[in-house]
């Protein structure tokens, strides 16, 4: 619910400081948010839309989201 979506969005905040990147890979959040995108509410969706973006822009970041099957 509520708590998903709000966790989304602050992954997506932590997500724009690559500093943060491994800490992200390695507590599996991102394995949740890409349960979320199958079963979360739109807003949801949106916050791990924007997570995924965000670390897309930097090459461990890609790789984070590789490794995790997203």
């Amino acid at each position: 619910g509520e708590a998903k979506t709000t966790a989304a969005d602050v992954i997506w905040d932590l997500s724009a400081n690559s500093n943060t990147i491994s800490v992200i890979r390695d507590s599996g959040a991102i394995t949740n948010l890409v349960e979320l995108l199958s079963h979360g509410s739109e807003e949801a969706k949106l916050n791990v839309s924007g997570a995924f973006s965000q670390l897309s822009y930097s090459e461990s970041g890609r790789m984070a989201l590789a490794d995790a099957g997203a």
